[in-house]
């Protein structure tokens, strides 16, 4: 079963940060404060065009009008997916996430947390997976999405209690096997 993907987010902060990145790269020498960098990816950069940011672990560059995180970062520096990027730190990290939970937990533990009365199990699993879904459409063809769409759909309205978890969990291997471009 899938593992809750911002778990697996916070276990990986927990061992590696942009800043260790950036330190390993040599882009930056110190995560102690916020820095003035050279862009590292619109080429020559002769002024120093991007800003390394302490409190959010992030670069923004104003040339590139982009900001970067761990994965973006991998991701446009390695040219890897965002899945791979995920995988591949887990694996040089030796990350362990067995532990975590997968998404159905994940979004239970999320309503026990939120303590709302009127919060409910499968307003939360589509709320996220409909975020889900807009995060991926520009990696999909306009079929691929149309699909996704309607099952989301048909999921949200139209599914019974006893069903909802197995064919939730379908659409989120689904659309998480979606790959990046």
């Amino acid at each position: 079963m899938a593992k809750d993907l911002d778990s697996i987010k916070k276990r990986i902060a927990e061992y590696v940060s942009l800043g260790d990145m950036l330190i390993r790269d040599s882009v930056i020498h110190t995560t102690e404060v916020e820095q003035q960098i050279h862009c590292p990816f619109h080429g020559k950069d002769v002024k120093k065009s991007a800003r390394y940011y302490v409190d959010t672990d992030s670069i923004y560059c104003w040339v590139c009008k982009k900001t970067w995180d761990i994965y973006n970062y991998l991701m446009d520096k390695e040219g890897m997916t965002f899945k791979d990027v995920i995988s591949n730190l887990i694996k040089v990290y030796k990350i362990k996430i067995d532990d975590l939970p997968n998404v159905m937990e994940a979004a239970k533990n999320k309503i026990l947390e939120s303590k709302k009365g009127s919060a409910d199990i499968r307003g939360v699993c589509m709320d996220k997976m409909g975020r889900m879904i807009l995060s991926k459409k520009s990696s999909m063809d306009i079929e691929r999405y149309k699909r996704a769409v309607f099952v989301y759909l048909s999921l949200k309205n139209n599914t019974l209690d006893d069903k909802f978890e197995e064919l939730f969990l379908k659409l989120n291997n689904y659309i998480n096997n979606i790959k990046e471009e």
